[in-house]
Parts: structure tokens; sequence; C-alpha cells
């Protein structure tokens, strides 16, 4: 479908495809460009039997940035994407104050802990990376249980 929404019924993507032969301006914005990212308003209009605007009123009906794009020689394809569809994306990983690493060492210090010594226990705690002394390499966010009860505000000076 070209246009996608969410389960709450808002329109998080917008697949659009024009033709170039009557228009070969729309051209010039892409080829030898990257587009990617470049915001998008999709604006609904009155226009007359010759395609000139009738007003000059008009209401915008979805807006965002280009995600992917194609073109041929005769066709641009996009799909743009709301910023809000970024809300739906699922973590790479979950913060917590205990470091996350799953493997401790590593046969050969491939796990991001990189600890490499003697050492066969680690209880996951920044106080034990320190006996380590691989703080470094720690992998928690060891001030997140300073702000449990406190107000966040993002985006204030």
């Amino acid at each position: 479908s070209p246009i996608r929404y969410s389960r709450t019924k808002i329109v998080d993507k917008a697949d659009i495809s024009f033709s170039m032969i009557n228009n070969p301006d729309m051209l010039l914005a892409f080829a030898g460009g990257e587009p990617q990212g470049s915001q998008v308003i999709l604006r609904i209009v009155i226009v007359d039997d010759d395609y000139s605007l009738v007003g000059d009123t008009s209401a915008t009906i979805f807006e965002g940035t280009v995600d992917a794009w194609t073109m041929t020689e005769d066709n641009l394809k996009m799909s743009v994407v709301s910023a809000m569809s970024q809300w739906s994306l699922k973590a790479l990983r979950t913060h917590s104050s205990s470091c996350s690493w799953k493997v401790f060492k590593g046969a050969n210090a491939d796990s991001p802990c990189m600890y490499v010594g003697s050492e066969t226990r680690c209880d996951r705690t920044y106080k034990r990376c320190e006996q380590l002394n691989n703080v470094v390499n720690f992998g928690g966010f060891r001030w997140l249980p300073s702000i449990v009860d406190k107000e966040v505000k993002w985006g204030i000076d």
C-alpha cells in the first residue's frame, strides 16, 4: 500500500511515484545528489484544467523525510517517513546500571568486555570492573539509579 499506518492509525510512511516525462525538473534534485534525509511536505491544492493553482491555499497532508528512493529515465519513486516513525523502532540495547556484556572475557577477548586477565568471575558491577582494572570497558550506565525518581526534561537548556 502506498500509505502505511501505525497501530494508532497515524500515517508514518508514504510511497510516492512521479512520472519524469511531464516534469523533468524533478530530476535535478536527485541526479548526482543525495536527497536521502531531505524534507518533504505533501500538500493538497486545487488546480484548473491547465494545472494552474486556483487561489493560494493549500493543506499539508503529510510531512517527513526521504528514506529511500530509486530513479529510472522516466520515473522517480521514493519512500517518505514521518519523524514519528522513529519512535516505533526497537532499541538495540537495554540500558541498565549493571554491565550488559553477556560474555566475560571471551575465548580470545572478542566480547566488548575485553578483559584479558587471569580472573574468572564477574558479577557485572562497576565495583568488580574497578577491581579488574577494566572500567574503560564497563558496559553499564551506573548513573541510572540516581535519576529514577527525578523529572528529566529533554531539549531544555
